[in-house]
């Protein structure tokens, strides 16, 4: 009779120690893997959007993209046109900018609009120089917010929501903007005492949609969207006698009053007065 092995058979699976099964079941590990660049955030690119929602063009005179200048004379009223639009139904206001080539400071001229989408702002030019011009343009709030509720209230609408928009907006107008002038700040407190003085009615109403409030926030509101025309325009004023041309004003033969000979030199100089009459 044989006697049977105790010893386990090699091809029988071994008895593992809980380490062990620890280690064979443990996960392998990850590999490292390079951080990607992040993308351009939301917010970043929805800002970004924004800024262009006010577009300008057409900007008239402009000769040959800017490449030449356009001409003018001293004394002359210069007047720049360009289409200016923008996305929805609020209210655009711009202005055009001009200054000497050789100076810093900007003079600002308004722009009115003309018809469908033309703008267009004039200035007398003065010097005999070189200019520069451009045209900005900007969403203005506070007029898209009174023409909404001048039509709401003749309409019969509820505007009681409307009237503490309007007042935020004179508000922010008074801590944000960089526009407004010394006296322009004491207006906007001093409105601003008036309306929350005024209690419930009609006279919050009528203060905020006066003429006088229209214009302090015209001079002294925040310009949102600012747009700026990408290229600054030339300008020569030349002096007043470079708007006339003087070949063949005078003719000295010409100058006879004697239909039967020519006109001498003593003919022109008693007609000297007539041409010093013509400005030259």
């Amino acid at each position: 009779m044989t006697k049977s092995s105790t010893r386990p058979s090699s091809d029988r699976q071994e008895a593992r120690s809980p380490e062990a099964v620890m280690i064979a079941t443990a996960a392998p590990a990850r590999r490292a893997v390079a951080e990607q660049p992040a993308g351009p955030q939301p917010d970043a690119a929805l800002l970004k959007l924004a800024a262009n929602r006010v577009v300008i063009e057409g900007v008239s005179p402009e000769i040959d993209g800017g490449r030449f200048r356009a001409k003018a004379a001293v004394g002359d009223c210069f007047t720049v046109e360009a289409d200016i639009f923008g996305d929805g139904h609020d209210k655009i206001d711009a202005a055009l900018l001009i200054r000497r080539a050789d100076g810093e400071a900007w003079k600002e001229v308004p722009m009115a609009l003309v018809d469908n989408d033309r703008w267009r702002g004039a200035t007398i030019v003065e010097e005999n120089a070189r200019y520069l011009y451009t045209v900005i343009a900007w969403r203005d709030l506070f007029a898209a917010w009174r023409d909404e509720v001048t039509k709401k209230h003749a309409a019969g609408v509820p505007i009681a929501v409307e009237l503490t928009e309007g007042r935020g907006l004179i508000e922010r107008t008074l801590q944000e903007s960089e526009r407004a002038s010394e006296a322009d700040a004491g207006a906007l407190v001093g409105l601003l005492a008036d309306v929350d003085g005024a209690g419930e009615g009609a006279e919050p109403l009528t203060l905020l949609l006066s003429p006088d409030t229209a214009a302090l926030m015209k001079r002294a509101g925040i310009r949102s969207n600012l747009t700026r025309f990408p290229r600054e325009l030339g300008l020569h004023v030349d002096r007043k006698a470079g708007a006339f041309s003087a070949w063949y004003e005078l003719m000295p033969r010409s100058t006879s009053d004697d239909p039967n000979r020519h006109g001498t030199f003593d003919d022109v100089i008693a007609r000297l007065p007539y041409v010093r009459d013509l400005g030259f």
